[in-house]
């Protein structure tokens, strides 16, 4: 049976709300997610649009993202996820990603100064920026305008793709396990 997580989303654009539901589908009940964000509506938005979660308490914390002594009051190290999104509603795309890159330099250096390891998805909106934040550890990292038009180039030139991707990035569809090989032989 899946144990209850604790998730933490730092950063603050219109796809807050719907990680939130999404993340509904997959965590296990009794799992937490804070957000901690640069935005003053953001408990309200959170409240009003994610009203149907059951399975997660959710928690809003106003504050900057970059700043390291914010971060540290967060504890971070008492998470098993982390998701840093850009402020790419309020922000050009160059400034938001320095936020993003400087929000993961301290997060990075939180890691190793506590011995916690803890997952980060990063979201990176220009690619160009992406070889700045793989220089001193591979993460993983989301390049969201880049992986939207991959996917919708892949579709428009050949239309039987679109159910592929559908049952992909269905919380129903397919899920890919590894097992022990010595489980089977």
């Amino acid at each position: 049976q899946a144990q209850p997580e604790r998730i933490l989303i730092l950063g603050w654009n219109w796809r807050v709300p719907f990680i939130i539901n999404e993340l509904e589908n997959y965590v296990a009940p009794g799992s937490t997610t804070t957000v901690a964000a640069d935005f003053a509506n953001g408990g309200d938005e959170i409240a009003q649009r994610c009203a149907e979660v059951k399975k997660q308490a959710i928690a809003f914390q106003q504050g900057d993202t970059t700043n390291r002594r914010m971060l540290d009051g967060l504890v971070i190290e008492t998470y098993d996820h982390v998701i840093l999104l850009s402020y790419s509603d309020v922000l050009g795309v160059q400034e938001a990603d320095a936020r993003t890159l400087i929000t993961l330099l301290h997060l990075r250096d939180i890691a190793q100064r506590t011995g916690h390891s803890f997952s980060i998805v990063s979201e990176i909106l220009d690619i160009r920026n992406l070889k700045l934040a793989e220089v001193t550890r591979p993460d993983d990292f989301v390049v969201s305008g880049r992986l939207v038009s991959l996917a919708l180039a892949q579709i428009a030139e050949n239309k039987a793709l679109a159910g592929v991707f559908a049952d992909l990035f269905d919380p129903q569809g397919s899920e890919l396990y590894l097992k022990p090989a010595a489980d089977y032989v």
